[in-house]
């Protein structure tokens, strides 16, 4: 089921993290900026759209001059990538405008665009091959969604809003026909301003969070066209005239996150890693941890970043637009619960865990605060406990029922509250769906008649 490996080490304090981003694919796009290509978008990558399996990219016009903006189908991304034709061509888009946002549900591609003002081809719909469905006016200026309704009893559609809007619009997914327009939708200011940039909705409630002037808007869903407790989730530095500001809500088997990309100002030099955010449902801000393995890490861009999240495959499609790449990552996440108990020195030792939880990946699970030299196991199960072992000093269990252990593991050399340790779990396929706690147990000085325990860790494997 698994193989393990034990080294000492000392922690940094990023390993607080409960979220972990391991990239499995990185892909050269730059040849959609070709205008002699045959899937040539415009001169940069703008919105995406990702289903696991195929990617689509829409693009906007960056150039000194009108030019035409479009979309393509990309296969095989995480093998040999296999790029489409253009498609859902705006023709003569003004520099500065394009896409500003794609979503997928089931056979249907839905598509944002902003020439500056209302358009024909504002609002479009197409199969995934490209063809189209249908096409509404309006501007796109601000991304656009699949709204799964009211706890998905009713207000189901294609929803989007625009600049200046204090509503969100909802059209019928088959034929486009306008259920509630930008003058009688959803209401949603919360804040000031109404400098909409896009919008995502939690797939279980209808809860809508968007982003405006750098900030999440959280606006919460009590009926299919109402919503209340609007208010600014998250604020950072306030950025209204800063475009291409992107939000996801990913339902990810462990707990819900929302990945939002931070756009202060257009300027370039911006690291990736720092523009990447991710917050739960709620607010509370996640580090998330980056693990590039054989890939060469993203270049620094200009904060201009739109994410997907497939919930099929628990992984995250960003498109970087100034590098003109597409980067596909592994979502892992993990609840940290319970508390340990105080060894030598009154420390309590702490479990922490970071890594790949897909079959074939592998979880680095990090002891610290620990008693020196001392030896120990990881105990799993599929539960969460909190039971006082029978052993000196009734230490909790916080994990039930145990199905199996792993170690021995041993412990840094050094002062009391020192000792550090890490265990290298790799996962065999075919463990998909399966709910994991795991605690750490330690006996002090080898003894067992100083047996400490840590926090228990909570995953759902991919």
């Amino acid at each position: 089921m698994i193989r393990s490996a034990v080294t000492a080490l000392a922690l940094p304090s990023a390993l607080l993290a409960q979220v972990s981003l391991t990239q499995i694919a990185a892909i050269d796009v730059s040849t959609t900026a070709n205008p002699a290509a045959a899937e040539y978008i415009g001169t940069r990558p703008a919105a995406i759209a990702w289903d696991g399996v195929s990617v689509w990219l829409a693009g906007r016009n960056d150039s000194a001059a009108a030019g035409d903006t479009a979309i393509v189908r990309i296969d095989n991304p995480l093998t040999a990538a296999t790029f489409g034709n253009a498609f859902g061509t705006a023709p003569a888009t003004p520099s500065g405008f394009g896409f500003t946002g794609l979503a997928r549900s089931g056979g249907r591609l839905a598509a944002a665009h902003d020439s500056g003002a209302s358009a024909v081809n504002g609002i479009a719909h197409y199969d995934l091959a490209g063809n189209l469905a249908w096409l509404f006016p309006g501007r796109g200026s601000s991304g656009i969604a699949f709204d799964p309704g009211y706890f998905t009893i009713a207000g189901i559609g294609t929803a989007w809003t625009s600049i200046g809007a204090s509503r969100r619009a909802l059209q019928v997914n088959a034929s486009g026909l306008i259920l509630y327009s930008l003058t009688n939708g959803m209401v949603l200011d919360a804040g000031q301003g109404r400098f909409w940039r896009d919008v995502t909705f939690d797939p279980a409630t209808g809860d809508a969070y968007l982003r405006k002037s750098n900030e999440v808007i959280l606006c919460e869903r009590v009926g299919p066209n109402s919503a209340t407790n609007r208010r600014v989730l998250v604020m950072t530095v306030r950025a209204d005239l800063v475009d291409q500001q992107h939000i996801v809500f990913a339902a990810h088997p462990t707990r819900d996150l929302i990945f939002w990309n931070e756009r202060r100002s257009t300027q370039p030099g911006q690291p990736f890693a720092a523009a990447i955010r991710c917050h739960t449902p709620t607010g509370n801000e996640l580090t998330v941890l980056f693990d590039y393995g054989n890939l060469a890490p993203p270049g620094a861009g200009d904060g201009a970043y739109d994410i997907d999240y497939d919930a099929t495959t628990a992984t995250l499609a960003i498109c970087d637009g100034a590098n003109r790449m597409v980067h596909v990552f592994a979502v892992s996440s993990w609840n940290n619960y319970g508390t340990g108990c105080p060894g030598r020195g009154n420390f309590t030792p702490r479990l922490l865990a970071r890594g790949d939880t897909r079959g074939g990946g592998s979880i680095q699970f990090d002891v610290s605060n620990a008693a020196p030299s001392s030896v120990g196991a990881l105990v799993f199960g599929v539960a969460r406990a909190n039971i006082p072992i029978p052993f000196p000093g009734s230490c909790p269990q916080h994990v039930a029922p145990l199905i199996f252990q792993l170690g021995p593991f041993f412990t840094s050399p050094g002062t009391a509250g020192s000792g550090t340790a890490r265990i290298t779990l790799g996962l065999n396929p075919g463990l998909r769906g399966l709910r994991m706690t795991t605690q750490a147990v330690i006996a002090e000085n080898g003894s067992l008649n100083a047996l400490v325990t840590t926090n228990g860790i909570e995953t759902v494997l991919q």
